[in-house]
């Protein structure tokens, strides 16, 4: 399965998840608009084996 790379701008933090997503929700509570500075956030959930850190 195709794996898709992540991570933060400063290269401190990187993942891998497997390009199988279980769901997706796009948000638009309080928390989330300030967390994201936007209208809404994307959350998109994966199985625990399917997420992998790399680094941080």
């Amino acid at each position: 399965m195709e794996k898709i790379k992540g991570g933060c701008l400063c290269g401190k933090v990187s993942f891998e998840v497997k390009n199988s997503f279980d769901k997706l929700y796009l948000c638009s509570c309080k928390q989330c608009r300030q967390i994201t500075g936007s209208a809404f956030a994307s959350n998109l959930f994966v199985t625990v084996d399917g997420f992998d850190w790399l680094n941080g």
